[in-house]
């Protein structure tokens, strides 16, 4: 189960290289050329099938839980009472990060809320548009929010553990950076993402946090579950 988990991360990680890369030829031109915005909706489309894929294999995960905890409920409970708790707070979240990116792409292409919610990016007429991304995130303070309820969930999430078991847990998300901008200036995990980023891009980048909130939730899941095959556990 770790080396899928640390596989997923690995992929994840070469993704956000990735459109990292087309991102500065984006912020470099200013104008997304067909094909950066047909390389970012590949990458988008791939991360897009790595988190239903990885959302089944966290249910199966719950359900392998849940019938060990049928047979031994004393000793199981309070761990899948824990794990309850966790895809409560992880399925929170990514409600959350759901709720910024429709709104984004409500405001970028003039639409209700709840229609963006249910657009396929494919349909989205204005995938090459920088100015909303940048007023969204940065200037109406949306990308400081999600920075925060990352640190905020990451801290949850690893709280559900016993101490001596949360050194164990590595978090996915990297929003300490350092960062940098073309000028080599120290610059914040907002600024890093969001900063001139088309629509697509910003897409991207908000799934691509999904997926690691999903991994997380895996990890911590997988951990209560290896307690409760401990002696005495």
């Amino acid at each position: 189960m770790k080396k899928i988990i640390l596989r997923t991360v690995l992929i994840v990680i070469a993704t956000v290289l990735l459109f990292l890369t087309i991102l500065i030829i984006v912020s470099s031109n200013r104008l997304a050329s067909s094909a950066v915005l047909k390389s970012f909706m590949t990458v988008n489309d791939a991360i897009v099938e790595k988190n239903e894929k990885l959302e089944l294999e966290v249910i199966e995960t719950y359900n392998l839980f849940e019938k060990a905890f049928e047979k031994d409920r004393e000793s199981v409970g309070p761990y899948f009472e824990k794990a309850l708790e966790a895809r409560r707070l992880s399925e929170e979240f990514r409600k959350s990060i759901r709720f910024a990116k429709a709104e984004m792409i409500a405001m970028s292409s003039r639409i209700s809320t709840e229609r963006a919610f249910d657009i396929n990016p494919h349909e989205i007429k204005h995938l090459d548009d920088f100015d909303t991304p940048t007023r969204y995130f940065l200037v109406d303070g949306k990308g400081v929010e999600i920075r925060k309820k990352i640190e905020e969930f990451v801290l949850a999430m690893t709280a559900l553990l016993p101490e001596d078991t949360q050194s164990s847990i590595v978090s996915p998300f990297d929003i300490t950076g350092p960062f940098y901008d073309a000028h080599g200036t120290k610059i914040s995990w907002e600024i890093a993402n969001f900063h001139n980023a088309i629509v697509v891009a910003a897409i991207t980048i908000l799934n691509v946090v999904e997926n690691n909130a999903m991994n997380l939730e895996l990890d911590v899941i997988n951990a209560l579950s290896k307690i409760t095959t401990m002696p005495n556990a």
